[in-house]
């Protein structure tokens, strides 16, 4: 049970069950496996993630689905059975189609790093945000 309001959980996610997103498992693409002695289940939500040309994460565009101002673009990340899905408007998905590669990225601020117990990891603050 997520005790909090719905914003909290959504901004703070105390487990994966409450953070929904993309979970991925060790690889060179996990950023923040760093931050733990084993690899850790990443989650990332569909508005954090950013096209970039390079970007950090490369991946194979399964699905586009068209909500008028917002596209939910699925796509697979090589390795992982679990699809990762990108907000962007229209513009922002120009030219993206089925079965096509693209490349994103996602500020690691943003990211949310669970432990094997599926509990979320106390992020270390950086030094930005002390500053």
């Amino acid at each position: 049970m997520h005790v909090g309001s719905p914003n909290e959980i959504y901004l703070n996610p105390p487990d994966v069950n409450g953070a929904g997103g993309l979970e991925m498992h060790g690889g060179s693409r996990d950023r923040g496996r760093a931050l733990a002695r084993e690899p850790a289940p990443v989650g990332m939500r569909p508005e954090h993630l950013h096209l970039r040309e390079p970007g950090g994460f490369i991946v194979i565009v399964r699905c586009v689905e068209t909500l008028g101002s917002d596209l939910f673009v699925h796509a697979e990340v090589d390795g992982t059975p679990t699809p990762v899905v990108l907000r962007l408007t229209p513009l922002e998905a120009l030219g993206t189609t089925l079965n096509a590669t693209i490349l994103f990225d996602v500020d690691p601020n943003d990211m949310s790093l669970f432990g094997a117990d599926g509990a979320r990891l106390a992020r270390t603050r950086t030094a930005h945000e002390v500053a």
